[in-house]
């Protein structure tokens, strides 16, 4: 019975957790936010673009005429034309994955 319970607790833990990430890469993403067209890509110091996938619960949403950055809150983080620092790495996809917070650097 006691490992039952254990197993039944540890597959809800699994259920709960499935959105969260464990840990974060240690790479930084630095750039300014740009608007593709579709949504919002981060430009590097060079020029060149790159798409980046935003940490669980993020979205990409109009705000005022121009893309925001909005987390689960609805709390706008950064907008089209900021330049954000976040941490994150490079997944399997090519794509950069951010997993930390979103830094707004002042110009």
């Amino acid at each position: 019975m006691r490992t039952l319970v254990v197993s039944a607790v540890l597959a809800l833990l699994g259920v709960f957790n499935a959105g969260c990430q464990l840990s974060c890469a240690t790479a930084m993403a630095d750039g300014v936010l740009v608007n593709d067209g579709k949504t919002l890509v981060l430009q590097f110091q060079a020029g060149q673009t790159g798409p980046i996938v935003w940490p669980d619960g993020y979205r990409v949403q109009q705000e005022g005429g121009k893309l925001a950055l909005v987390d689960w809150l609805g709390s706008v983080k950064a907008r089209e034309g900021d330049h954000i620092q976040v941490a994150g790495g490079v997944g399997t996809d090519d794509v950069f994955h951010a997993c930390g917070p979103i830094a707004v650097v002042s110009p």
